[in-house]
């Protein structure tokens, strides 16, 4: 008990250093349950972010079956999909009964039933449905959106036949009907009120059906279930009902949102690792702490030697004083950070909490024991040679710099693996071990040219302060422990700014202008929706451009035989690409690329079909039924659609076209018909001879468009598989015989000879095999071409690691010889520089809604905010941010301390008539000899350690690829601030501390008060 009193009344008598002990105990313990609160919002937050990014017409849960469930079974089973959606946090689902789409009077049409059905349309003429029996049921005509509605007026005769009863019509307002693919998207619904009534009805007896049920997804109760959880319960749905009533099918983005899940849970090794050495860096101010309390430490312990107490008795006193100070710190540090944990929304109950601490507390108190331990022996341990010091510091030192080296020559695909956030850890301590290595030789570098100080006077007061390399301990934990600490806050600095310039950098990959338009669940071709004409009178400034893709083969015939997709784009278009080098990763200019690729001779365009145009007549002879023939068109959007030319008479053909805007004739093909296909098919199959392949010749003529002439000539046409001539009489001959290849005639034909090699710039991978030619054959319609390398990208925007870019009139040419239409448009980059932006934005939103819309700067904002990501960020800056406010105590405690460790000296002066002004600058230079080795050291070193990050987390914190590679910045506003700061900081700290010592009308002699 003797030895408690003791260590109480040493607390009581002077708690300033004690304090400050608990202080960064508690820092260090709150580091490891921050760590543990911010990696699981960061979870949540990442599966909320994920169900938030699903288009709001995808965003449910769809159970269906395609079981004809009636009566008892249909009961029971609908509360078994009740219960199970309940089970799994989701509102009372809607029943809904659709039936495959029917044909009535050449409009195809979804019959469907909704339970309840006036919450989700909205009537625009009539009543509700209000009875459904076997022979008569009624429905409303409802309007789904898209681009394909009839007229629903005209559904009503039609539906009568079937024995439904149309008593208005209305606007489907559920997207999830159409947006979860239980009706197709564009075609108009027939919907009745009670499913379970419907599916008794006998006109539809015969017709395929699915049974179904769905509700939206809330992604805040997703996020605070839990994905796993979420997943589970369907599961168990599925299974259950399955067991009793056949398969239940589950629909819902379970992709994305598990995924998200799993970058959280993947995250949490990263931010442990880091949490662990933010408390370690906190422990260094304990040390310092400590330095500053072994003289006294000393005097006390000698004291107490000289009556009677054993030197176990010495260092229990110690060691109770150090242990009450951190355990009161610990336990302060422990309930603030499950405040944190709370306050973070990562545990929303006590239990919650409760399995935080169960994570943290092993860390908690190795930290703990650390701090005890580590001021122990700074403040009482015996006294040690420099030498065998500085052995022990370039140990560690040595150590650090292997792990990270370790984690930089080999790095590990394993998001989990915290090695790489490690080894940031051990840099960030080797920062500070180095820092106190070096400033003894930089005291004595600075000692042995003290003999140029020229004024006189100063000489003694040089060597004054120089006598601080006597009593290194101090000064330079101090300097190791600032340039740590300043090293850490560059980083979060620089990480922070870096991460928001990949953020822009991945949006910029993501959409390559400034708006994407792709395929939707309700338009595939994302072409047909965009008004070029609309967005382009938004501003001069706008551009519209269509990317078309197709599949060909590469190499074929040899071992790396691949598919790779052919993209065509307008070169035009390249330089204006947001961070072409960044995202590309190439060193070939966007616009040196586009005069590359761009073809010398574009391909003449063929005839034109006026706008309005609504029947299209083909003068043709020899058209039998062993073959089809089909008109290419493509409209000002670029796409290309067939127009089926079916036989009027024996000379004539039509095709009914929708009017519309002008259009140009890309190719005539010629087909071998389904009926031929079927017989030959069959004779091959079942004999052991072979059938004969279709062939003839068709003679082609004049061409009328809604029974007018059109100026179309034959002149140029021509084909690689058929044989094609000229009369010279305005008439063309094809004959042709239908293999494998399809039989394409094509307007402004050249024979392959003729042709020029397609420019293209591919991927490294391809690339390397094509060789050092540089050239390679893609394979089109079984009919190989050539092309030749021109560029080598190890990147393209919207494209995969694999792919063939080319100008897109060029690769248009190419596709219409051989397969017109396989080049579909399947996006859409919209140029809209400034303000035109918005007005682009609303016009697309009137067109295009049912296809994916992509704004770049909103995408761009979605990645910045990426909870895995700005909680990581948030963690590391908390940590750098609380270290250097530390330090900045340190470098006050620090001088303070010196002021003690010296005051022998500074007495000694005193009596020999030094002003307290010179003393004071004495401790001042002292002060700034640590601070000129902290601080350049912490700089160097935060910029080293931002250059191994992009390395060591070029992954970003969930341990995931980024593309493009994430870049470090080193040079930007928020890290010239965070310089100047931490430059600014310690300095003004020595300054107003050394301003306010030696105050006191006289020194006091040392060593007379050891309380």
């Amino acid at each position: 008990m003797g030895e408690l009193a003791l260590a109480w009344a040493g607390l009581r008598h002077r708690p300033g250093s004690w304090l400050l002990l608990a202080l960064g105990a508690a820092l260090a313990a709150v580091m490891p349950l921050a760590a543990v609160g911010l990696q699981e919002r960061a979870a949540v937050g990442a599966v909320e972010q994920a169900v938030a990014a699903v288009p709001d017409a995808s965003r449910g849960v769809l159970a269906v079956t395609s079981r004809d469930l009636r009566g008892p079974e249909l009961t029971g089973v609908s509360g078994r999909v009740q219960a199970g959606f309940a089970d799994a946090g989701l509102l009372a689902p809607t029943r809904a009964l659709a039936f495959r789409a029917l044909s009535l009077q050449g409009t195809d049409t979804t019959v469907a039933a909704l339970d309840p059905l006036a919450d989700e349309v909205a009537l625009a003429s009539g009543r509700l449905p209000a009875s459904c029996a076997p022979t008569a049921c009624e429905v409303l005509a409802v309007s789904s959106g898209g681009v394909a509605d009839a007229d629903l007026a005209a559904l009503t005769g039609p539906a009568r036949g079937l024995g439904l009863v149309v008593t208005g019509t209305a606007t489907l307002r559920e997207p999830l009907l159409v947006g979860l693919g239980l009706v197709a998207p564009g075609q108009p619904l027939l919907l009745g009120a009670d499913p379970g009534a419907m599916a008794d009805l006998e006109g539809l007896t015969l017709y395929g059906r699915n049974l179904a049920w769905f509700a939206p997804l809330d992604p805040a109760v997703v996020a605070t279930r839990g994905a796993d959880r979420l997943a589970g319960s369907l599961d168990r749905l599925s299974a259950e009902v399955g067991l009793v009533s056949g398969p239940l099918n589950l629909v819902w983005p379970d992709a994305a949102v598990l995924d998200a899940a799993a970058r959280g849970q993947d995250s949490a090794g990263r931010f442990a690792v880091l949490g662990v050495g933010a408390g370690a860096l906190q422990l260094g101010f304990c040390l310092v702490l400590a330095a500053g309390r072994r003289p006294s430490a000393r005097q006390h312990g000698t004291l107490l030697g000289r009556r009677g107490a054993r030197p176990a008795q010495v260092l229990a006193v110690a060691a109770l004083q150090a242990g009450i100070a951190v355990l009161a710190g610990v336990v302060v540090g422990v309930l603030g950070g499950l405040g944190v944990v709370l306050a973070l929304g990562g545990a929303s109950s006590v239990a919650g909490a409760s399995a935080a601490l169960g994570r943290a507390w092993p860390v908690v108190l190795g930290l703990g024991v650390a701090a005890v331990l580590g001021s122990l022996a700074v403040a009482v341990g015996p006294t040690v040679r420099p030498r065998t010091v500085r052995l022990g510091l370039v140990a560690m030192v040595v150590v650090a710099g292997g792990l990270a080296l370790l984690a930089l020559v080999r790095p590990t695909s394993d998001p989990r693996a915290p090695l790489p956030v490690a080894a940031l850890v051990a840099l960030t301590l080797a920062v500070g071990l180095v820092a106190a290595l070096l400033w003894t030789p930089v005291v004595a570098l600075l000692g042995r040219t003290g003999g140029a100080v020229r004024h006189p006077g100063r000489r003694p007061l040089h060597r004054i302060t120089l006598l601080a390399a006597r009593r290194p301990l101090l000064p330079s934990l101090t300097a190791g422990f600032l340039a740590a600490t300043l090293a850490t806050a560059l980083l979060a600095g620089s990480w922070s700014e870096s991460t928001r310039r990949s953020a822009e950098d991945r949006a910029a990959a993501a959409v390559p202008l400034d708006v994407r338009v792709s395929p939707g669940t309700q338009v595939p071709l994302p072409a047909t929706v965009v008004d070029a004409q609309r967005l382009t009178s938004v501003s001069p400034e706008v551009v519209v451009s269509g990317v078309t893709s197709t599949t060909v083969g590469a190499f074929a015939g040899s071992s790396g035989a691949v598919s790779l997709p052919l993209a065509g784009v307008d070169p035009a278009v390249l330089p204006l690409v947001h961070r072409w080098p960044t995202v590309t990763g190439s060193d070939v200019g966007a616009a040196e690329l586009a005069a590359r690729l761009r073809t010398s001779a574009p391909p003449p365009d063929g005839p034109t079909v006026p706008a309005g145009t609504r029947r299209l007549v083909l003068d043709v002879r020899g058209l039998d039924p062993d073959v089809t023939l089909g008109v290419w068109l493509a409209g000002p959007d670029g796409q290309e659609r067939q127009a089926r030319l079916l036989q009027q008479g024996p000379d004539e053909a039509y095709a009914d076209l929708p009017g519309g805007p002008a259009q140009t004739v890309r190719a005539l093909e010629i087909g071998e018909s389904a009926d031929h296909i079927t017989h030959r098919q069959h004779g091959i199959g079942e004999g052991s001879t072979d059938r004969q392949l279709p062939a003839g010749t068709l003679r082609f003529g004049g061409v009328r468009a809604d029974r007018h002439a059109l100026p179309w000539s034959w002149a140029g046409w021509g084909a690689d598989s058929v044989d094609v001539r000229a009369d010279g009489q305005g008439a063309l001959s094809a004959r042709y015989q239908i293999r494998d290849a399809r039989a394409v005639l094509q307007p402004g034909w050249l024979p392959r000879e003729r042709r020029p090699v397609l420019p293209v710039a591919v991927d490294p991978v391809t690339a390397a095999r094509a060789g050092s030619r540089g050239t390679l054959g893609v394979t089109v319609n079984q009919t190989t071409v050539p092309v030749r390398v021109v560029a080598v990208l190890p990147r393209m925007p919207t494209l995969g690691e694999r792919f063939v870019l080319a100008d897109r009139a060029a690769v248009s040419a190419l596709v219409d010889a051989q397969a017109p239409g396989t080049a579909p448009v399947l996006q859409v980059w919209v140029s809209a520089p400034g303000e035109s932006r918005a007005g682009v934005r609303d016009a697309l939103a009137a067109t295009a809604s049912g296809a994916t819309v992509s704004d770049r700067v909103d995408l761009a904002r979605t990645f910045a905010a990426d909870p895995v990501t700005r909680g990581f960020v948030a963690l590391l800056g908390t940590a750098g941010a609380v270290a250097f406010l530390l330090a900045l105590v340190a470098v006050v405690g620090g001088l303070r301390g010196e002021r003690e460790t010296a005051a022998a000296d500074l007495f000694a002066l005193e009596v020999d008539g030094v002003v307290p002004a010179s003393l004071r600058r004495v401790l001042l230079a002292r002060a700034g000899l640590v601070l000129a080795v902290g601080l350049p050291v912490g700089v160097l070193g935060g910029v080293g350690l931002a250059l191994a990050t992009a390395r060591l987390l070029a992954t970003g914190p969930d341990g995931r690829p980024l593309s493009p590679p994430l870049h470090i910045v080193l040079l930007s506003g928020p890290t010239g601030l965070v310089l100047l700061l931490a430059v600014a900081g310690p300095v003004l700290a020595a300054l107003v501390t050394a301003g306010l010592t030696l105050r006191e009308p006289r020194l006091a002699p040392p060593e007379l008060d050891l309380r």
